[in-house]
């Protein structure tokens, strides 16, 4: 129930949305044209949601997606489910904003103990 997430969310300090081989977008058997969300991402829109509220509220909560999670994080932003594919690996480059400089929370440990530099002399 929602209730029971929340207290989960309530009770962790971060999200994590794991890739892996589920639908996030399914089709109405009578009328291919309509789309809808499934249930697995309706839960993590509404966990993206809770994430969003917290960080809202001042409290740092990060949100990391991975392949499938990431396409969740996306999705969990457009009122509409109009996507039909993912073409991420054709930009992975863009994908990668958290080693840029900015105010990025997560990843500032790379900037303060110079592990920045490193990896932008490693590409």
């Amino acid at each position: 129930s929602q209730d029971e997430l929340r207290k989960v969310m309530d009770s962790i300090n971060g999200l994590l949305l794991p890739g892996g081989g589920t639908n996030l977008i399914l089709r109405k058997k009578t009328d291919r044209n309509i789309k809808f969300y499934s249930k697995y991402m309706r839960v993590g829109k509404f966990l993206v949601d809770i994430a969003i509220q917290k960080n809202e509220q001042g409290v740092y909560f990060p949100v990391w997606g991975t392949c499938l999670g990431f396409q969740q994080i996306v999705l969990s932003f457009v009122k509409e489910p109009n996507v039909d594919s993912f073409e991420g690996q054709k930009n992975m480059s863009s994908n990668n904003i958290f080693l840029s400089e900015g105010p990025y929370k997560m990843f500032s440990f790379f900037r303060d103990e110079g592990e920045f530099s490193k990896v932008e002399q490693e590409k």
